[in-house]
């Protein structure tokens, strides 16, 4: 007996953002009759890929203690040069230039951060504004539209009655979560988010880890920009507004500590969808926008509020 209830507790001190998932759905489909209609979670699910395959990047930066403010106006440039490169050579080369776009931004923020020592928080809102200012130059107050229907058509691809931006989604956290948990890189991120100090001190190459990491959030941020320039058939500088604090916001619900060390890739793809699933069950129930950003923020308040007190009954209990 005394083995179960350590099992059920370690379960669910580990995977906490899953069972209030379950929890949500489960209560949302017996007190909505559309919420679990095919039509309505095939939407649920493509709106959280958005936001889930860049926080699967952002979770490997937090938990290196690393992150980064830029990543909505990364999106916004990376956007424009999908829009740009499928108009003049087809959908295939926008998967290239929104990657390579979302890679090289990626390894601009992380070369500032390290080689000049500027603090991430600076850092980061600093270019945040550099990376804007040229989403307006190269376009200005407008937008960049994408006619090409087979570009197009990825917005609404299904595979197995699911959007084709959900099993990206679900091939990008198997891909990170290997990464974290499965190589050296993953544990030498863990270490040096646990102490900068002693992984320097022990070898490590924390700049070099720090660098590459940037580069692999910025990689996500391209993916998320090419799926995104689909859906809206267009690119503007604004389309990233606000979207660094969700994908941060859903990083830390999933467990993430953002003094580094600490972070689960599942955690922040159950995040993700709990986080649609809240956002499309206050649509459905009719609550007013303005109060759906109030629930949001008590949930996540409420949440970190959890996460601490679990952590300290845990490690009390031991």
């Amino acid at each position: 007996m005394d083995k179960i209830i350590i099992f059920i507790k370690a379960s669910f001190s580990k995977f906490t953002i899953f069972w209030l998932l379950m929890i949500a759905v489960t209560i949302i489909s017996f007190t909505n009759q559309h919420f679990a209609k095919l039509a309505n979670i095939q939407s649920v699910l493509l709106q959280a890929s958005y936001v889930g395959i860049s926080a699967i990047g952002m979770t490997l930066l937090i938990i290196i203690g690393d992150f980064d403010l830029s990543i909505g106006s990364m999106l916004a440039l990376c956007s424009i040069a999908t829009a740009s490169s499928v108009s003049a050579f087809g959908p295939i080369s926008g998967v290239f230039a929104a990657t390579a776009a979302g890679m090289c931004l990626g390894l601009f923020n992380g070369l500032i951060v390290t080689k000049f020592k500027i603090p991430t928080l600076v850092a980061t809102l600093g270019t945040m504004y550099v990376f804007i200012a040229f989403a307006y130059i190269i376009i200005g107050d407008s937008f960049k539209s994408v006619s090409d229907p087979r570009f197009l058509k990825i917005a609404f691809a299904k595979f197995l009655f699911l959007p084709i931006s959900f099993w990206i989604m679900v091939v990008v956290m198997v891909l990170g979560a290997f990464l974290l948990n499965r190589t050296n890189y993953g544990r030498m991120v863990r270490a040096s988010g646990t102490n900068r100090k002693a992984a320097f001190a022990a070898g490590l190459s924390v700049d070099r880890l720090r660098i590459a990491t940037f580069v692999v959030l910025g990689f996500t941020v391209g993916v998320t920009s090419f799926l995104q320039t689909a859906q809206l058939s267009s690119a503007s500088p604004t389309m990233g507004t606000g979207f660094e604090l969700n994908v941060i916001a859903t990083v830390i619900l999933g467990g993430a500590s953002l003094k580094g060390g600490r972070g689960s890739i599942f955690g922040t793809f159950c995040s993700a969808i709990f986080f649609a699933v809240m956002s499309n069950a206050l649509n459905l129930y009719g609550v007013d926008s303005y109060w759906q950003y109030v629930v949001v923020g008590t949930i996540i308040v409420l949440a970190l509020a959890f996460d601490s007190a679990r952590q300290r009954y845990f490690h009390q209990s031991r």
